[in-house]
């Protein structure tokens, strides 16, 4: 199947062309050991490596074409797109494929539970309609266009993941995708290093609020404090979810252990009780969020309720796994200081058997990284944990906040890496035990589950 012809994309980046412009396309890659055989390969700069620099082993694996930014390297037999920006080329070609399409775009973004809103949103969705959602960590400014590459017309609604490290990012995402309905799910102190401020986040996650058309509705979270300064950037109707009193769509008897969730689910005055296999409480907002999107959609109650319980969450959130008696939690793909002291109040819940916890650090707190540290620390003291093994130079601040918090220093072991980590738990372990691991995604603490084995 053709994606889009050479001249289609000269003429949708802007750029010089340089060979044949019925030349048909099939896909789009960015990563020369992923190109496939009629493959559009971007060569994109990066941190590690440039792709110019692939440009010949993506062509030996199949490239058709390729849209460069230096032509000087181009091999000599593959056709080209010369741009001066070859990541905001990609950004307007994803723009141009997308218009293709009437699907209905629905943007989630936020500090906290972005990937779980999105998660438990597709599936919902999925049981009535074909989706398209985003996969893995594909929510940036390279990953969002890679997803809308797939679209086809077949499909009804996109719901897509938005990360944001700095001002612009997600109003540039909000013009690739042109986002119908838009979801903030919980403002938190990430990525300070490069923003500066609460206030400086606040306006970044706006901007999705800001890009949606005045036809659209965006769906804001009552329990967050912040989300009452995003109200006015919307030019469309506002929806309420979560536990705050102005919410149409909440909950009430949350209950959880280490069974799951469950709760009462209040859709504008109807209920529906719901049970949630291997999650914990402080999904629930992610579960409103989804069910206020799904409900404005014209989904019955019953239907969302019944979309929920089956929902499952993406790796390694709160990614529950069972080895020789023992419960792992795998809670690490990210870190935050509130996700942190939210999956340790979780484990607290838990009635059967000793609790222990790996924490990691958690990266990009700006000026708050030492007192954020010492703050989960002192929640680890409260969970009620038979031991903790705090991971990296950061974890040493966690530490002392767990020694500040009365936690005797005895119980606490300090470990270089996941390895390590699992070494000293291992021998300690015994049937009906669980472990909380959580920390930032450069820790890689999921490796963890080879060394308990």
């Amino acid at each position: 199947m053709i994606l889009c012809r050479l001249g289609e994309v000269a003429r949708a980046v802007g750029g010089e062309l340089r060979g044949d412009p019925e030349l048909g396309l099939s896909g789009v890659a960015v990563d020369s050991r992923e190109v496939r055989s009629g493959d559009l390969f971007f060569a994109l700069p990066g941190e590690r490596t440039d792709g110019h620099l692939h440009l010949r082993e993506s062509a030996e694996r199949g490239a058709r074409a390729a849209v460069v930014s230096r032509a000087e390297v181009l091999p000599p037999s593959l056709p080209a797109v010369v741009v001066e920006d070859t990541r905001k080329a990609l950004g307007l070609l994803a723009a141009w494929h997308r218009r293709k399409f009437p699907v209905e775009v629905i943007g989630i973004t936020g500090s906290v539970g972005k990937t779980t809103t999105k998660d438990l949103l597709s599936q919902v969705l999925a049981r009535r309609w074909p989706i398209l959602s985003t996969e893995g960590n594909l929510n940036t400014d390279v990953g969002l266009p890679l997803t809308l590459f797939r679209l086809q017309p077949h499909h009804r609604y996109a719901v897509l993941e938005m990360a944001m490290r700095a001002p612009g990012e997600i109003r540039w995402l909000c013009q690739i995708s042109l986002p119908r309905y838009g979801v903030i799910t919980r403002i938190a102190p990430v990525h300070l290093e490069t923003l500066g401020s609460m206030e400086a986040i606040v306006r970044a996650k706006g901007e999705l609020l800001e890009s949606l058309p005045p036809e659209g509705a965006a769906f804001l979270n009552s329990s967050d404090p912040w989300q009452e300064a995003m109200a006015a950037l919307a030019p469309c109707p506002l929806l309420w979810y979560g536990r705050g009193e102005r919410a149409s769509v909440r909950a009430r008897e949350v209950r959880e252990d280490e069974e799951g969730l469950s709760f009462i689910l209040v859709l504008e005055g109807e209920e529906w009780p719901v049970r949630m296999k291997h999650l914990a409480g402080h999904h629930v907002e992610a579960a409103l969020g989804a069910a206020a999107v799904a409900r404005h959609l014209g989904l019955p109650g019953e239907e969302i309720a019944f979309g929920l319980e089956g929902a499952v969450l993406s790796p390694l959130r709160w990614e529950v796994r069972e080895k020789e008696g023992v419960r792992l939690v795998f809670d690490c793909y990210n870190a935050s200081p509130e996700a942190v002291k939210a999956a340790l109040r979780s484990l607290s819940a838990w009635r059967r058997g000793r609790r222990f916890a790996v924490l990691g650090g958690m990266l990009e707190l700006g000026p708050l990284t030492e007192a954020a540290h010492l703050e989960v620390g002192e929640e680890a003291a409260r969970t009620g944990l038979e031991e903790l093994v705090v991971v990296g130079e950061l974890g040493e601040l966690i530490a002392r906040g767990a020694s500040r918090a009365g936690f005797p220093p005895e119980r606490v072991f300090r470990a270089r890496d996941a390895r390590e980590a699992a070494s000293f738990l291992r021998p300690r372990l015994r049937e009906g035990d669980a472990v909380l691991v959580k920390g930032s995604r450069l820790l890689r603490l999921e490796e963890m589950e080879e060394g308990l084995s």
